[in-house]
């Protein structure tokens, strides 16, 4: 899924291909070399940890009949199709199930290695190298103290490359940090004999930290008795499940699961509950003649098939075994035996649906089919974990670190394959065209896991990015609906905020420096308008992130940890966002309807052929030398720069305001300017090719030669451009032109400025264009052009104490929004006294008469007056799909 179909433009892919060229010493630039480099380097990891497995549980073991003679290897002269034999019955799970665990080593994408037609003498010897190393190295000892650990986790960082991480959302979760999101969740909810599930639960992390709150802490082994041990052996079977994605997490949690169990005594006919599923995507309900079924669709490169199985069947406690018998039918290649046995299975009811039996049929004909095709060995495995998620349900916590991805960076097929079997329609943002490309898949998983698995009275808490809190992307999540036409929903109970200069997150030898929230969900209903408890906690400076990541549970990270509390509030009753309170200001005071459209700088791509840096007169009237802003880390690069500049003519290249040049109250000039081929008077189209040619014919021509440059952005870029000449720009129109505008900054640090011309190189003024990284103010919702009185009139509101400290509280600092802010910033009037004073005041200190700092101070004052004034408008009405946590009664 994450090369195989993958044909995005996203730099992830790009990242990935580098490490894997690396790793390969070949160059790895398409789809086909990626997937079989991405099957080549997971297989080899699946292969160190089977061995690792056999070689710890061979350890532990106390069974007669050992890991397949595992010790005995070493004993003789094992030969190339004894270690073949071996793997294959590794794969087979076939000592493990004698061992009592039906599901241990069962199989799966990575087994294909050990079959005869794959097997070769290169496989042996690279192999047979592999386990004398392992051979080095002692199996650990097992302490009294029952202290299971993820043994994995380190050994797959190590092999799998940081871009393929990072590309899956991978961010392995510290145990101290997993044992608080337990702690947290259990603290919204005390439930005895609990059952808890971790959805994307990687190497076993939280598992074994759920684990562990079975046994308990400090537990002696030598203290409990052989029934107790049992007793906790079969609770824990009962109550810790796991899922993932990832066949080779899901290898690992099991490992781990395993030796965790080994500890309490024998193991004896169980079935390891960590299944390979997709979380995001559970089968579906459908009713066949009456019959309750699940559906899902199984993707491979070869042949994809439909699994059409009724639900009584894949509920029975025979499920896993009865699937496991048909794999091997698989291989005698006889359609007709193998649906015999799937008819076998079904009850006389089900017997008797021809649409059922129609479809086993056909799953019967693919499964031979890929067998005969050579690409079979594991499907009826994957099949049953699969349909197994499927019965999970009733879980009284759901626990986890779901994978961070943008919707946008997923596979486009992985995409189109969720928008299918999920109801999406109340998760994304429907703001616009393209609101929901920022949504996380995690907020995904947390509502299918949450509609499908979670028990009426249960608590999902999940760690997930602090931008869920605010991005418009997030603006339907935020009402978390279960089920919309019944009005069933979860609240968000409280919040832990992990802020710097903690970042317990790594990726490779870099921290991740996102900002991140456990949040936690429950059915209780609160009121978002009073408020939800925030617990900020960041990390004190006597200790590094690398030794706190050492501890195993929360109570013993408190004591270098700092602890804050506040309340995050849904502040606009237009908006779903939260914005964290303040001990200084009353932010609900300033919430209100805004008379005035936000816009958003011209957007130009690649930005490095329409950025100029002026350096030179020219020699030719109305012209002007410049050069292209050339950076090493720009992705597009413009050549062939002549060596005195390009010699342009100046009609349409105008001085230029990006985000960082804005400061309070004013934006400093840095001889920067912008392509911008329209005429004011109309902005629906460039200025046509042929006729550039005819008046500026050099910008023209710059233009051309650097067509190929232009033709490399994204289609996404494109659909938004204004026109179709190549050279067309995006977030442009009248109100780019007009004679007065406010600018704010979009990010980093929120402020504003009133735009006014300025004086060029080539001694015009001429107005400025705000691009990128602006929010541009220069009507109202009217349409009406501002005048300059009104222009300050904004500046002064944006600028004042208490908005700058709203937006950096309600937004993530890449990226704010006046739009979903809902200030109230009514028409101005030239009669009302206090929309003069802000005015005037902006004036000042514009004007440095008075410091910005004296001037936001009595800004804020004035807009609260403005606020208090009884005219104030409400805001509108919200709709159904808006509405918040209070009764809508």
């Amino acid at each position: 899924r994450l090369s195989a179909d993958d044909n995005g433009k996203s730099s992830d892919i790009q990242k990935r291909r580098n490490d894997l060229s690396l790793i390969f010493d070949t160059d790895i630039h398409d789809n086909d070399t990626e997937h079989r480099a991405l099957f080549a380097l997971q297989t080899a990891y699946a292969v160190l940890v089977k061995l690792i497995a056999c070689k710890v549980v061979d350890k532990l073991s106390t069974s007669d009949c050992q890991t397949i003679e595992y010790h005995n290897l070493y004993t003789e002269n094992f030969t190339s199709d004894k270690l073949q034999a071996f793997f294959q019955s590794l794969e087979d799970g076939y000592t493990y199930t004698n061992m009592g665990v039906h599901n241990f080593l069962e199989g799966d994408y990575f087994s294909w290695y050990a079959d005869k037609n794959q097997w070769t003498r290169d496989f042996y010897i690279v192999i047979r190298d592999i386990m004398e190393i392992l051979d080095d190295y002692s199996a650990f000892s097992l302490d009294v103290r029952y202290n299971p650990v993820d043994i994995f986790k380190d050994l797959y960082m190590s092999i799998i490359p940081q871009s393929v991480r990072h590309s899956m959302g991978e961010y392995f979760t510290p145990e101290w940090l997993a044992d608080s999101v337990i702690e947290g969740a259990m603290q919204v909810r005390k439930t005895d004999n609990w059952k808890a599930i971790d959805p994307c639960c990687g190497s076993g992390i939280f598992l074994i930290a759920l684990i562990k709150k079975i046994v308990g802490e400090n537990i002696s082994l030598t203290e409990l008795s052989k029934q107790e041990k049992e007793n906790i052996l079969h609770s824990i079977l009962h109550r810790v499940y796991g899922v993932d994605i990832n066949p080779l997490s899901v290898l690992s949690a099991r490992v781990s699961y395993f030796m965790a169990l080994h500890q309490l005594g024998n193991i004896q006919d169980v079935e390891i509950p960590v299944f390979l599923g997709d979380s995001a995507v559970v089968p579906v309900s459908v009713l066949i003649d009456g019959i309750e079924c699940y559906n899902y669709q199984i993707d491979n490169t070869q042949k994809g098939f439909s699994v059409l199985l009724p639900k009584r069947l894949v509920k029975t406690d025979t499920f896993a075994q009865d699937m496991n018998q048909l794999q091997s039918l698989v291989q005698v290649e006889n359609t007709e035996l193998l649906y015999d046995a799937f008819c076998k299975l079904l009850s006389h009811e089900e017997q008797q649906s021809q649409a059922l039996t129609q479809r086993l049929w056909q799953l019967s004909q693919d499964l031979v089919t890929l067998h005969q095709q050579q690409w079979d060995g594991i499907w009826i495995r994957i099949v049953t974990n699969f349909m197994l998620i499927a019965r999970l349900q009733e879980f009284d916590y759901i626990v986890g670190n779901p994978p961070w991805v943008k919707w946008e960076h997923l596979p486009a097929k992985y995409a189109e394959k969720i928008k299918t079997f999920c109801d999406v329609k109340h998760i994304f943002c429907n703001d616009s065209l393209f609101g929901g490309a920022q949504l996380n898949i995690c907020a995904l998983i947390s509502n299918v896991v949450a509609t499908n698995w979670l028990a009426s009275d249960g608590v999902l808490a999940f760690l997930m990015p602090d931008s869920i809190m605010s991005q418009n992307s997030y603006e339907e999540f935020r009402n978390f609906y279960i089920d919309y036409a019944a009005d069933k929903r979860l609240y968000l109970q409280k919040i832990d905020r992990w802020v710097a200069p903690l970042r317990p997150f790594r990726s490779g030898n870099k921290v991740v420096s996102q900002d991140f929230n456990t949040y936690y969900y429950a059915a209780d209903r609160v009121s978002y308008k009073a408020g939800i408890p925030v617990q900020e906690i960041s990390r004190k400076k006597t200790i590094s992130d690398a030794d706190l990541n050492l501890l195993t549970i929360f109570s013993k990270a408190k004591k270098y940890l700092t602890f804050r509390h506040y309340t995050a509030i849904q502040n606009a009753e237009e908006s779903t966002a939260f914005t964290y309170t303040s001990e200084q200001y009353d932010y609900s005071a300033i919430s209100g309807e805004s008379d005035y459209e936000y816009r958003t700088g011209v957007e130009s791509t690649p930005f490095e052929v329409f950025k100029l840096i002026g350096i030179a007169p020219s020699q030719e009237a109305e012209h002007f030398l410049f050069k292209n802003d050339v950076r090493k880390t720009a992705k597009y690069k413009v050549t062939n720069i002549p060596s005195a500049g390009w010699n342009l003519p100046t009609r349409y290249i105008y001085p230029m305001v990006e985000g960082p040049c804005i400061s309070p109250f004013e934006f400093t000039f840095r001889n920067n300017y912008h392509i911008v081929p329209y005429a004011s008077s109309d902005t629906k189209q460039p200025v046509a090719l042929n006729d550039l040619l005819s008046t500026d014919n050099k910008l023209a021509l710059y233009l051309a030669n650097n067509k190929e440059l232009l033709e490399l952005q994204a289609e996404k870029s494109k659909m938004m451009h204004r026109g179709r000449e190549f050279y067309a720009l995006s977030k442009i129109g009248a109100y780019t032109f007009a004679p007065h505008i406010v600018a704010a900054r979009d990010n980093s640090s929120f402020c504003a400025t009133v735009v006014a011309p300025i004086k060029t190189q080539w001694g015009e003024y001429k107005h400025p264009i705000c691009v990128k990284h602006t929010i541009i103010i220069s009507q109202d919702t009217k349409k009406q052009f501002i005048t300059e009185q009104e222009a300050h009139y904004i500046n002064g509101i944006l600028n004042s104490g208490i908005v700058r400290a709203y937006m950096h509280s309600t937004f993530k600092k890449n990226g704010f929004s006046l739009k979903k802010a809902h200030l109230y910033i009514p028409k101005y009037d030239e009669n009302n006294m206090i929309m003069r004073k802000i005015a005037e005041k902006s004036k000042q200190a514009t004007d440095k008469t008075i410091t910005k700092e004296m001037a936001a101070l009595e800004l804020t004052a004035l807009y609260l007056q403005l606020c208090s004034q009884p005219h104030k408008m409400p805001l509108k009405n919200r709709s159904k799909h808006n509405q918040i946590a209070p009764n809508r009664a």
